[in-house]
């Protein structure tokens, strides 16, 4: 039996040079330091076989390989038994199996660690050992650390971002080298918000699922998830608005009723609460968008149930007579324009 440490085995580690190995990976070809020495261990007529998938798998001739192996696994190799045939395919996968252990053994004992860029997070708090809210990601052999509610962060703001009071996804960037993050980052990452919220027995947040649901492209989302992105952006454009613009912009919109009356609705104790997602559904159905229901239904709805829901001789009830020469009338546009149409009918 020959020796384990004879030169040309996988045990002799003396001849291999890796230094010059790029990206610090060694090459090491497994088929060429074979160089046969299985034969000592088995019968001519596997080792030739054993030989041949070798060959095929190191020069990648799938087809061919794939050709033997079908002949092994029904038993029909020519001059091979039952035995031979189960013999020849278990060394065969046990090679395999080496030379997948032996690669990883040596990539991982000769790569350098990464480099640690940051040690304190966005909000310049140190990290500790003991933080499980935290992600590692790896670019470029460095590494950059974060805390998952600065990701949820990042990605909060790619995927709400607006133009014009449009939404207009960005793709997500590291904040440190101002660079997207790879799809292969973006999947580590999720795998790691994933486990951390699991843990915590809480789902993720909407935005953050419905984006890795378009693969992180952001046009795929933009196009998928149209309505989804137009509902949270007029959502939060009303929210921010101020009284007096709320009631602005409900006039634009109502101001053409003839059951509407702006002095009344103005008037009205917590208008914009008893009214609340009525200017929302409105301008949703102005980007032609119903699911969610019509404005104008809706405020007829609330307006009739909080008496504002007015006839059209409504407007005689705010004339006042004008005395010591002051006018002190005050109506609407909508009084207007009903005062006209009702001259003009009584001429």
């Amino acid at each position: 039996m020959p020796s384990r440490d004879i030169p040309g085995s996988i045990t002799d580690m003396a001849h291999y040079d890796f230094s010059d190995t790029p990206d610090g990976v060694p090459y090491f070809n497994f088929i060429k330091t074979y160089s046969g020495w299985l034969h000592g261990y088995c019968t001519q007529n596997i080792s030739s076989k054993v030989d041949l998938l070798m060959l095929h798998y190191g020069k990648m001739q799938f087809t061919e390989l794939n050709k033997q192996l079908h002949y092994l696994y029904t038993n029909s190799a020519v001059f091979f038994t039952e035995d031979d045939c189960k013999e020849t395919i278990r060394i065969f996968n046990k090679l395999l199996y080496i030379k997948g252990w032996f690669y990883k053994y040596i990539k991982k004992s000769t790569l350098k660690t990464p480099l640690l860029v940051n040690n304190i997070d966005l909000q310049l708090e140190e990290f500790k050992d003991s933080d499980k809210n935290v992600v590692t990601i790896n670019c470029n052999k460095l590494v950059y650390t974060f805390r998952i509610s600065e990701l949820l962060s990042i990605y909060r703001h790619s995927t709400t971002n607006l133009d014009y009071d449009i939404p207009k996804p960005l793709l997500p960037m590291n904040p440190y080298t101002n660079e997207q993050f790879t799809l292969k980052q973006h999947y580590i990452i999720y795998d790691k918000l994933l486990d951390y919220y699991c843990g915590l027995r809480r789902t993720l947040p909407e935005h953050y699922i419905l984006f890795k649901n378009s693969y992180f492209d952001t046009e795929l989302f933009y196009k998928k998830y149209y309505v989804f992105l137009m509902y949270k952006t007029i959502r939060t454009t009303v929210k921010n608005m101020t009284l007096i613009e709320w009631l602005s912009e409900m006039d634009r919109l109502c101001g053409g009723l003839d059951s509407h009356c702006k002095i009344c609705f103005n008037k009205l104790k917590n208008v914009r609460t008893i009214f609340k997602n009525v200017l929302e559904l409105w301008l949703l159905n102005e980007n032609d968008i119903w699911i969610f229901g019509c404005g104008l239904n809706e405020y007829n709805r609330i307006a009739k149930s909080n008496k504002q829901h007015f006839q059209q001789t409504h407007y005689i009830t705010h004339r006042l007579i004008k005395r010591a020469g002051k006018s002190i009338h005050s109506i609407n546009s909508h009084t207007v324009s009903t005062m006209n149409r009702f001259l003009t009918n009584f001429i």
